[in-house]
């Protein structure tokens, strides 16, 4: 394996050292970069005698993303060979690889740094939720040198970009009506209830049919399901809400059968699980060929942006998203409500001039 010598490059006005290496498995050229020239040579040392011991196998470089991950996650839970972690991380740490599996057929050893920022950056979240996944995913580097998967650490050298307002992703609205018109079955008011309702996932997989006023034409959430997969209170108390039904949705919950308390069940009748949620929702926004990224959330992203486009205010919006506080929806939301002022500001600005 040909290991390039350690030299430096000016960075955002700071030097910077590094070294290149080729990858044996994937045979694309990489760098490992460090803040001094002793680091630098450390790692390049360490990716040397690696390299002459036999310390990474080629065929386990070659093993797919998902097998992996899985491998890794067995691992964390039966506290084989990891340091201990807080209970709060386990039970979020199926989540936070998540990412993962959108290369779940590319070998472990073929994933960039740059696969990384990017997943980071479109994930559709704060920085501080951000910062959970970077942390979960930085321990999963550190097991795949460890069990020799890879050379390299991955997440060596990743940072959180200091702003996420530019970067939210929000649907089209004919992307979402096109999957509402798509979808058949209980799907068409799964979807339409996120898109329209704005709902977490947990949230409408615990709705009961006792909580739907289709007269009155609202929804009240009082429960969601939890991590542990039991039904129990929602998110925070302020996410004990009610939330406007649109008439088309009604006539959507009108036409679903109702076996049991719950309005979106299993199709086997059990209570639907999030992979069952996300299998149905994934399969139309499939065949619709509608452009998406990220999962379910991005529906709360598009409910906010309807409501801000209708005039609603931040605390309406607030309340009908269920978050704790103002700061929160401020923090997620403000640059669309800034957004959505752009034109008035700027026309009392041109008055008189134009």
């Amino acid at each position: 394996m040909n290991i390039h010598q350690v030299t430096s490059r000016e960075k955002h006005g700071k030097k910077v050292w590094y070294f290149r290496w080729d990858d044996p498995i994937t045979g694309k050229r990489r760098e490992m970069s460090a803040r001094t020239r002793r680091e630098a040579n450390l790692k390049r040392n360490t990716l040397i005698t690696r390299a002459e011991d036999g310390s990474m196998p080629i065929s386990k470089g070659k093993a797919k993303v998902a097998d992996v991950v899985r491998s890794y996650l067995d691992d964390r839970r039966q506290g084989l060979k990891m340091p201990s972690v807080s209970d709060g991380h386990l039970a979020n740490l199926d989540v936070y690889m998540r990412p993962w599996f959108a290369w779940a057929d590319r070998p472990i050893a073929a994933i960039t740094s740059d696969d990384l920022k990017l997943a980071l950056r479109d994930l559709p979240y704060t920085n501080k939720t951000r910062r959970n996944y970077l942390f979960a995913w930085t321990a999963f580097a550190a097991w795949l040198v460890t069990e020799k998967y890879r050379l390299d650490k991955i997440t060596d050298g990743i940072k959180l970009e200091s702003s996420q307002a530019a970067e939210m992703w929000i649907p089209s609205e004919d992307s979402v009506r096109k999957l509402i018109i798509e979808a058949d079955g209980p799907w068409k008011p799964v979807i339409a209830t996120l898109a329209m309702c704005g709902l977490r996932a947990g949230e409408l997989r615990a709705l009961p049919w006792q909580n739907v006023s289709l007269n009155g034409g609202y929804i009240r959430v009082t429960q969601a399901v939890k991590k542990n997969g039991v039904i129990g209170a929602p998110k925070t108390q302020k996410s004990i809400r009610e939330i406007p039904l649109p008439g088309f949705v009604g006539a959507m919950y009108s036409e679903l059968p109702r076996n049991g308390d719950l309005v979106f069940p299993a199709g086997d009748g059990r209570q639907m699980s999030p992979d069952d949620l996300w299998s149905g929702v994934g399969k139309v926004i499939k065949r619709s060929g509608v452009e998406w990224r990220h999962q379910l959330h991005v529906f709360r992203h598009f409910t906010a942006s309807r409501m801000i486009d209708l005039g609603w205010t931040p605390k309406r919006i607030q309340v009908a998203l269920g978050h704790s506080a103002h700061d929160i929806t401020m923090d997620r939301y403000g640059h669309l409500i800034q957004r959505k002022s752009f034109h008035d500001e700027g026309e009392e600005m041109a008055h008189g001039y134009a």
